[in-house]
This record gives structure tokens, sequence and C-alpha cells, in this order.
């Protein structure tokens, strides 16, 4: 009997350590805020670019390269640029992994004037270099994309400032040592470009986010969008085809992908409302023809407030991950942000096949002290589908009291599993029937016992009811303020500073007690 209990105590441990390897970790190092924006998978090594902001007084923003081994011992590895003597921050949506070398686009300077980057390091990640690329003509200079054209050249966009503080779409073509073959400077106004291809009949392509009156103008109330779909010729740059979608379909494109129907799959965001003086935003899922036409776009509805993506990508199954974040609102005008149960902010995935259907929808909250600010910028799929998405973990809203001192912003790296969970399988969800009320909920809380977090996923949940959760000890004292539970959603409780003993977590219907369960902290 004794062998059989021990038997199961280590199954026990076996499959807490499995699903942790399920990672949910927030870093910082060294310094007062860092984030990821987009990564690159090389064998067992995931590869990240961001932005640090060093703790040193009188310290210059950095960009910082990172490694981390992906696989059961999770060890990272940075880089972060320094001796510079501007801010050096980067802002671009993908990295290269070109032979032993990591290639990235950013911007810099000092005030008004940021400069274009080009920066690289190498895959040991002991030196980085950069180049400036600045216009005398120009009051400024900011990279978005870099791609490796077939022609083993960059391609990178951007947008620039003229003398009259206008923006304007600029597109690069230079070689990999970084001598400029030519650059332009694209006449229409206020392009702010979100994705691009090399198609192949020798055209790039880039979708942009065209905006009136928008971030410049405090009238929001007419602020419009539109998507912009400009190809321009490799060789020299000229513009060969324009095409612009109605403000009422959708809007900018965050990603383009090409189908086998020679269409585009997209992702975007769209003006659905002005509430409380902010634009109301959420993301849409379309597909264009190869003209660029519409063939169908779906609103994603996976928040009361604002949602939106960041990037798109097709998975190896063939299907579509988006990623991004959506913050959920209660339906009251005024929104303290330091009650969790009335704004939340997540890290989003969203899965979807060719036509539209969306797989799975799953959103990340964050469970600590204070509230989260969560947001996703990228990812890479492993060979085993799991996918890491990396991103920021902010807390922006402390208290009612906080200063900008005590913000802290931490970059996360979020891996989950193919079905969209942190747990495996199906999530390990149980149904839970609601008193007096003919339904249930389906919901997992594990691991137990935990060690320094504690998960709590949803899955079948009505969004329109009011659920929630609150962490206490035996005694009945709060260790969390009540949490708003939202259905196919995940809550990571930090429990790394709780003391070892037992802990109880309950569930709330309409503030009315459903279950507890106990947790024990090692």
């Amino acid at each position: 009997m004794r062998k059989q209990i021990l038997l199961f105590f280590l199954f026990s441990i076996f499959v807490a350590q499995s699903k942790a390897q399920r990672y949910n970790v927030r870093t910082i190092h060294n310094a007062s805020a860092l984030n990821y924006s987009t990564c690159k998978l090389l064998g067992d090594t995931l590869y990240v670019v961001g932005n640090l902001f060093p703790n040193e007084s009188n310290s210059y923003q950095r960009a910082t390269l990172n490694k981390f081994h992906v696989s059961s011992a999770f060890v990272g590895q940075s880089l972060n640029a320094k001796d510079t003597t501007f801010d050096f921050f980067t802002n671009t949506k993908n990295c290269i992994l070109l032979g032993n070398q990591i290639v990235s686009v950013g911007s810099g300077g000092l005030g008004s004037t940021p400069k274009g980057i080009l920066y690289s390091a190498n895959l040991s990640l002991d030196k980085i270099d950069f180049v400036l690329f600045e216009d005398t003509n120009r009051v400024s200079i900011f990279f978005y994309q870099i791609i490796l054209g077939g022609d083993s050249c960059f391609y990178i966009t951007g947008t620039s400032q003229d003398k009259n503080y206008n923006i304007q779409l600029m597109v690069l073509k230079i070689k990999i040592d970084g001598t400029i073959i030519w650059r332009k400077y694209y006449p229409s106004y206020d392009l702010f470009p979100t994705s691009l291809n090399q198609l192949g009949n020798g055209k790039l392509q880039i979708a942009s986010l065209r905006a009136k009156h928008y971030p410049f103008d405090n009238d929001f109330t007419i602020a419009k969008h539109w998507l912009y779909i400009t190809e321009i010729d490799t060789s020299n740059g000229a513009i060969s085809f324009v095409t612009q979608l109605t403000s009422d379909s959708i809007t900018g494109s965050v990603s383009m992908i090409k189908t086998s129907d020679k269409g585009y799959i997209i992702g975007a965001d769209a003006i659905d409302s002005v509430e409380r003086n902010f634009i109301a935003n959420h993301g849409y899922i379309g597909k264009l023809d190869s003209n660029y036409s519409i063939v169908w776009k779906k609103k994603i509805v996976s928040s009361y407030g604002n949602s939106h993506f960041n990037t798109i990508k097709q998975l190896a199954d063939g299907n579509y991950l988006g990623i991004g974040e959506c913050v959920n609102f209660d339906s009251d005008t005024t929104i303290p942000f330091s009650n969790p149960l009335k704004s939340l902010y997540a890290g989003w995935l969203v899965k979807f096949n060719e036509a539209g259907d969306i797989l799975w929808d799953r959103k990340y909250y964050g469970v600590t002290s204070y509230q989260e600010f969560n947001r996703l910028f990228d990812f890479a799929e492993l060979p085993n589908g799991d996918i890491i998405a990396c991103g920021e973990s902010t807390n922006m809203y402390n208290d009612d009291n906080f200063t900008q001192d005590s913000i802290l912003q931490m970059g996360w790296l979020l891996r989950i599993g193919p079905d969209g969970c942190l747990s495996g399988t199906n999530c390990g969800y149980t149904s839970i029937a609601v008193p007096q009320e003919n339904k249930t909920i389906e919901l997992s809380i594990y691991p137990n016992p935990a060690v320094d977090k504690i998960n709590i996923e949803t899955k079948a949940l009505d969004d329109t009811e009011n659920y929630s959760f609150v962490v206490t000890d035996l005694t009945g004292k709060a260790i969390t303020n009540p949490v708003r539970l939202f259905q196919h959603s995940s809550y990571i409780v930090n429990a790394a500073n709780y003391s070892s003993g037992s802990y109880i977590v309950s569930v709330f219907h309409h503030q009315q007690l459903l279950f507890s369960k106990k947790i024990e902290k090692l």
C-alpha cells in the first residue's frame, strides 16, 4: 500500500512538471522595463528581439537580443546594445536568421530626430553591430519590417516625416552589408506599414494602415482607418499598383498570407465605435481574392472592450493563428483600473481555418497583487505543434496611487499546446453544475500541489454572467482580489511568494459560492 501511495505521489509530481513545461514566464533583468517584440526558432533555440530600459540613471533605451533553449531546461542568455549616446529601440515585426547572424531593424535618436537602424549579432550573442540611416532632408525615420528577398538583398519598410512633418511611407532596398541600392518616399500621407511580402513577379507588396485624424487629432468621433495596399517594383521602387479598401470594409492588415488560390488571408482591426473618448477596435480576420476584393470577413468578439491582432501566421497544419491582446470592460461607464473585476487585459490567441471558422480562442491573464496588462506580439511553432508566443506583461494599474516609477514592464514568453491550453490535452476541464441553473460550467484548476503558479482555465462559461474567483488562506483571508472569469480564458495566479501550506480557490456565480478547491503550496 505504501508503495502504491509513493508511486502515485511521484506520478503526480511528474504530471505537474510536464504541465509546467508549457511555461508562462515573465522576465526582467537588470532593468526597469523589458519587452519581447519578435522571435525566431532555430532547432531547440528561440531567438527573441526586444527592448530594454536599464536601471542605471542617465542610461538610454537599448535593443536586446535573447536566446532561450526550449527543451525541458528553459535557460536564457541575452545581449544588450551598449555604449550608445541615443535611445535605441526596436519596433520591428520581424527578425531574420541569416547564416550565423540574427538581423533586425529599429529606430534610434535623441529627442525628435530618430533615425532608422539596421542591426545584427552573431548567434552566440557575443557582439552586436548596427548601422544608422538618416536623411538630412527628413525630420525622422522609423523602420518597422525587414525581409530577405530572393535577390539576396534586404527590403525594409518604415515611415518618415518630411520638413512639414507629414508622415510618409518609405521603403529601402539595401545590400546585406548595409549599402543602399534605392530609397523611396511615397506621396500618400499617414500610411503606417503593417505587412511586407515579396511577390513572385518582381514586386513587393506592402499593406498599410491609412489613418485620418489619428493619432494626432483629439476629435475621435471622425477617426477613420483604411487598408491601403501598394505593389512596387523591386528593381527601382516604382509603384506598379495601389488600391484602398473602403473604410467600412476592413482596416489596416497586420498580416497578409498568400493562399493556394492566389488570394490572401488577412488579420486586421476595425473601428467599431467611439466610446468614452477613445476608439473601440475589434479584431477581424478576412479573405481577399487575387484582386484584393473581400471574399469574407469576420469580427472576432472576444471581449467587452478593445481587441487587436499584432500578427497572424500560417501553421504547419495549414490553419492560421492570430495573436495580440484584448481588454474586457464591465458595462459600467466608470472603470476603476485598480479593481480587477472591472477591467482585465489579456494576451489573446485565436486559431482559425481558411474559411474563417474559429477552431479555438484563448485569453491569458496574470493574477498578482496588481493588475497586469498583457500583450503578445509574435510567435514560433515547435515541431510537435506547441506554440511559443512572446510579448510583454506590465503592472500598469498597480493601485489608485501608482506612480511612473512603480510601473514594471516584463518580457513575457508563453508556451501552450496545439489545443491552445497551458495544461495539455483538452485542458483537463471538469464539468461543474451551477445551482438552480439548467447549465454547467467547465474549468480546470491545477497543479496540486503548486510550486509557483496556480492555473485556472475556463471553457464553457457564459460571458454575460458574473463568474469570479478568489484565493484565500484557510482562515478566509483573501490573498487575491476577486477576479472576473471569462470563457476560454487562462488565469495564472503568481503563488511564488505564498508561504507553504493550504489555500482555497473559490468560484462564485453572481457573488454566490459555487464551489471551493483546496490547493497545497509547496
